[in-house]
């Protein structure tokens, strides 16, 4: 099982890697990996909301993954934004 996610985690990463290495010529795997950013934010949010308050340990961990989120779809927007500015002073 722990393999299992691994890979998972390997397969999820790839859009960013993507977009990481050149992200003016890969623009709409930066917006995927946008994509994928905020429906990870939506969904640990509710996942956060539904966890019953007496469950402090397990609320604390999906916080960390909720702020971890909430950091990269900022980060990804941020480099989106860039890229757009760059593509226009290049026109």
């Amino acid at each position: 099982m722990l393999r299992g996610l691994g890979v998972l985690f390997i397969m999820w990463n790839v859009p960013y890697a993507v977009a990481l290495w050149n992200p003016i010529r890969y623009r709409i795997v930066l917006w995927i990996a946008v994509a994928m950013q905020a429906i990870g934010l939506v969904g640990e949010t509710f996942i956060a909301i539904s966890i019953p308050v007496e469950h402090i340990d397990i609320r604390s961990a999906i916080a960390r993954f909720v702020f971890f989120d909430a950091l990269g779809l900022i980060l990804l927007l941020a480099a989106a934004w860039l890229t757009k500015k760059d593509n226009k002073s290049r026109s």
